[in-house]
């Protein structure tokens, strides 16, 4: 079993209030209510702090064009894969009534015109 620790902690009267609404919507204690926070709180600090170490050694040591040679080819072929499911969504689209089988599924503008280049 965790130790625990009793503290009096003064809060301003509307955090205060939203630690009631939250302990009358989920039935937990207020100590619950407040550990709970911390613990969110706490728990996205070391998610910043892990992506920052992250970045920071990317800063520092970024990835050699020689490392990243096989990115091109596995996205090339992601990118074909996604095109090729968004033909089959477009072709298994019913036409609207009054619009030209030709018009199914693609839209105007320069997004219809990159959508027909693939």
């Amino acid at each position: 079993m965790r130790r625990v620790a009793k503290i009096t902690v003064s809060l301003p009267n509307d955090l205060l209030a939203w630690v009631d609404r939250r302990q009358a919507e989920t039935g937990q204690t207020r100590s619950d209510v407040v550990r709970r926070a911390l613990e969110r709180e706490l728990q996205e600090e070391r998610e910043r702090e892990l992506d920052e170490q992250y970045r920071r050694g990317y800063r520092e040591q970024p990835d050699a064009a020689d490392e990243l040679g096989w990115a091109d080819p596995v996205a090339l072929e992601a990118l074909a894969d996604l095109a090729w499911e968004a033909k089959e969504a477009d072709e298994a689209r019913p036409a609207v009534v009054g619009e030209s089988a030709a018009a199914v599924g693609t839209p105007p503008g320069p997004v219809g015109r990159a959508k027909q280049s693939l």
